[in-house]
């Protein structure tokens, strides 16, 4: 609960589909760690990244921007 709260940005970000199947798990050096349920969702949302990582950054101050984001 604690750890949804911390990357709401992300929620927002991805909507609550995509929540599901891919969890952020750490934020380090402006690089978000998003854990993703199983390889086909991982390839998939790796091929959707720009888009994400735009949508991401829309939401996040300036100070806060992501630089990457790495699914795993």
């Amino acid at each position: 609960k604690q750890k949804k709260k911390r990357f709401d940005f992300w929620y927002q970000a991805v909507g609550e589909k995509l929540g599901k199947i891919a969890i952020p798990t750490y934020k380090k050096n402006d690089v978000l760690y998003v854990s993703v349920v199983n390889p086909v969702s991982r390839f998939e949302l790796t091929r959707m990244k720009p888009e994400i990582l735009e949508s991401v950054n829309k939401i996040l101050s300036e100070n806060k921007k992501l630089k990457d984001i790495i699914f795993k």
